[in-house]
């Protein structure tokens, strides 16, 4: 990573500029503007910091995008000068800190998430937004955490297609997701086993309170060491498609299992709460299941 510096935030400054006056100087929406602009030749301009040794004005900048792409005036939507500015700003700083190009980063993070991060982010350090944005998407360019995230996908593949539901629920029927017996009680709890190459890997418990769907995740032995733990994380949320009206998904952990609060967060569940012992997460559901 990049520190910046003068160059840098010459070049944030001026690209916020000519975000800010796309909305005076331009007919299409906003976001589409700002695709055209980093797809664009100039872009590349930026990108290499030849930009700041030409001779070419911001107002010519929209004349070039034009010439390269045409007349347009699609779109309606268009965005603040505060947030434009913002988001030029940002969206260079990235560029030029992380060495990506302006396609690059525009495929990592588009204008309408940072729209709507606008509120909460703006006033954070540049470098401390990106970074948050990162690590909201699980994303990191370290080499280290590539590798071992890279390691965690090939388990949870490998796994996750060799792991096996063994067990059965309540009175020893199979587990049927199209069942409409599947919770004859409101408070019923299921339990799932699970087998890797025929011995039993962990297990899942699922109890379900009205709109809630609580779950337990238990590995066996020193499973816990070969990635077991998203592997049935994954099969515990694909179990949770089979009941309707659930609006959110909690469960607790150890403090000591920090696999699985890695897991889970990579899940997008969110810390709630915590004791001396568990630590409590919740995962909202975007939509009712039906």
């Amino acid at each position: 990573m990049k520190k910046i510096d003068h160059d840098g935030l010459l070049l944030c400054k001026i690209q916020g500029a000519i975000f800010e006056n796309s909305l005076k100087k331009t007919n299409t929406s906003s976001e589409i503007f700002i695709r055209r602009f980093m797809f664009s030749d100039i872009a590349k301009e930026f990108d290499s910091k030849a930009y700041l040794d030409g001779s070419i004005t911001k107002d010519e900048v929209f004349e070039l995008i034009e010439d390269e792409y045409g007349e347009s005036s699609y779109g309606k939507n268009k965005y603040s000068e505060q947030v434009l500015h913002w988001i030029g700003y940002l969206y260079r700083y990235f560029s030029y800190t992380y060495e990506l190009t302006s396609k690059q980063v525009y495929r990592y993070v588009k204008p309408k998430e940072l729209n709507g991060l606008y509120l909460a982010y703006h006033s954070l350090d540049c470098a401390q937004a990106i970074e948050r944005i990162l690590e909201a998407k699980n994303i990191s360019f370290d080499i280290d955490e590539q590798n071992k995230r890279l390691l965690q996908i090939i388990k949870e593949t490998r796994y996750g297609k060799e792991i096996t539901m063994n067990s059965v629920f309540d009175d020893n029927k199979p587990f049927n997701s199209k069942s409409n017996d599947v919770l004859r009680e409101p408070q019923e709890i299921l339990t799932f086993d699970y087998k890797y190459k025929g011995k039993n890997v962990g297990q899942i418990d699922i109890k379900k309170m009205n709109t809630t769907l609580g779950f337990k995740i238990t590995i066996y032995g020193d499973y816990s060491k070969r990635g077991m733990e998203s592997t049935l994380l994954t099969k515990a949320l694909a179990l949770t498609k089979s009941f309707n009206d659930i609006k959110k998904i909690t469960t607790s952990v150890n403090k000591d299992e920090q696999a699985m609060i890695e897991a889970l967060k990579r899940y997008d569940f969110i810390y709630q709460d915590e004791d001396n012992k568990k630590i409590y997460f919740e995962k909202k559901l975007k939509a009712t299941k039906s």
